[in-house]
């Protein structure tokens, strides 16, 4: 489904349409939460690929959130009582867009 959502937003658009799903990413960030909270790991793991899967495609889309999404993982992947899935795609959302913003990264880096 996330492969399917970034081709066609490459289709309709590209980076410029990326800006408007930009907005959504704090949105995104609540929904991995709520899915951890209620116990739904699976639901947080297939989420957090989904985004890992735009941002390696549009790394600009968590750039209004680059703070709160780099905590977010840090703390699941930190989160020895998750599943291994839901912390290891947090890990990989990190290096991801360490990988695709590497400068942008270690600024945020620091900060956390």
């Amino acid at each position: 489904p996330s492969t399917f959502f970034s081709q066609q937003v490459a289709l309709k658009g590209g980076e410029k349409k990326v800006e408007g799903f930009s907005a959504l990413v704090p949105t995104v960030l609540e929904v991995v939460s709520s899915l951890v909270s209620s116990g739904d790991e699976a639901g947080a793991r297939d989420v957090v690929s989904s985004l890992i899967d735009m941002v390696a495609a549009f790394p600009n889309l968590i750039r209004t959130a680059v703070q709160p999404v780099l905590s977010a993982m840090l703390s699941l992947a930190r989160n020895g009582a998750l599943d291994e899935g839901v912390r290891y795609a947090a890990v990989e959302l990190l290096i991801t867009y360490a990988e695709a913003k590497p400068v942008q990264f270690r600024k945020c880096a620091g900060a956390l």
